[in-house]
C-alpha cells in the first residue's frame, strides 16, 4: 500500500470514529439524523461506515463542519492526525487565515436550494442587508417565497423591512459545489456588458505543469489579498468576485501536490 493511500485509509478510520462517538452519544441520535442536520445524504454515510468510503469533498466538509464547533480551521486542527492531514490535503484552501473566522452553514445549505434564495441570503449579510422592495425587484414574488423560506430555516432576520443575516452566519463559507453554482450564475445574472465598472477574463491555452502551478500560486495570492481588502475596508456595495481555474478536460491530469514537487 502507497503512503497516500495508508493515509487515506487511516482518514477514513477517524472519520468512521467521530460518527460513531457523536451517535454513542445520545441513544436518539442515528444516522438519518445525521444526514438530515449535517446535509450528508444517508447513503453516503452508509457507505462510510460499511464500506469505508472516503466521501467526496463537499460531504466531508459539511460532516466535519457539523461534527465540530466553531470555526471551519479550528474545528479542522482538532481531529485526529490522519483526518487532519487528509482534509488539508482535499480541501487545501483551509490553510488560509483569513478563513478563521468563518463557519460552515452545515445542514442549514440545504435552505440555499436556488440562486434566489443564495442571493437573498449572501445580500442579507453584507453591509445593512437587503431591502425587501429590492428582492421583489430583481426576483419577483418568488424573491418573497425565499425570504420566508430562510426565516424558516433560522438564517435571516426581517428589520424594518430590511433582510439581515443572523450574526452567526454572517461569516459563512460554501461548500464546492455550491461555490461552483454560484459563480456561474452570477455571472449569467449580474455582469453588466454595457458598463466598464466590472471585469471578466478567460485565457484558453496550453502550459506546463510548473506554469499551471504558477497560475495556482497567482490566484491563491490574489484571493488572500481581496480577503485582507474586504476586511480593512467595509463599506454598503455588494460586490461579487469568483476566482476559477481548472483545465478543458474531464480528465484529472495531476493533483495539486504533484504541481508543487
Amino acid at each position: 500500500m502507497t503512503d497516500k493511500a495508508l493515509i487515506k485509509e487511516q482518514a477514513v478510520t477517524a472519520l468512521q470514529s467521530s460518527v460513531n462517538s457523536w451517535l454513542a452519544e445520545n441513544s436518539r441520535r442515528s444516522l438519518a439524523s445525521l444526514s438530515r442536520e449535517s446535509g450528508v445524504s444517508e447513503s453516503s454515510l452508509r457507505r462510510l461506515l460499511n464500506n469505508s468510503t472516503w466521501p467526496s469533498q463537499d460531504n466531508v466538509f459539511k460532516l466535519i463542519s457539523y461534527l465540530g464547533s466553531g470555526n471551519i480551521v479550528s474545528t479542522v486542527n482538532a481531529l485526529a492526525e490522519p483526518l487532519k492531514n487528509q482534509i488539508k490535503f482535499d480541501l487545501y484552501y483551509l490553510d488560509f487565515k483569513e478563513l478563521k473566522k468563518y463557519v460552515s452553514l452545515g445542514g442549514k445549505d440545504s435552505a440555499l436550494k436556488d440562486f434566489t434564495h443564495q442571493v437573498v441570503f449572501e445580500r442579507s449579510s453584507i453591509g445593512p442587508g437587503i431591502s425587501v422592495a429590492e428582492i421583489r425587484e430583481l426576483f419577483g414574488a418568488y424573491g418573497l417565497t425565499a425570504v420566508e423560506n430562510l426565516k424558516v430555516a433560522g438564517l435571516i432576520t426581517e428589520v424594518d423591512s430590511t433582510i439581515k443575516c443572523v450574526a452567526e452566519y454572517k461569516y459563512h463559507a460554501f461548500t464546492t459545489q455550491m461555490t461552483k453554482d454560484f459563480l456561474a450564475q452570477s455571472i449569467a445574472t449580474f455582469y453588466k456588458t454595457q458598463t466598464n465598472y466590472n471585469y471578466i477574463f478567460s485565457f484558453n491555452d496550453g502550459v506546463t505543469t510548473s506554469g499551471y502551478g504558477q497560475i495556482m500560486d497567482i490566484l491563491e495570492n490574489a484571493q488572500q489579498a481581496i480577503f485582507k481588502i474586504i476586511e480593512d475596508s467595509p463599506g454598503d456595495i455588494p460586490v461579487t468576485i469568483g476566482g476559477f481555474m481548472d483545465t478543458l478536460t474531464t480528465n484529472v491530469l495531476f493533483d495539486k501536490a504533484k504541481v508543487q514537487s
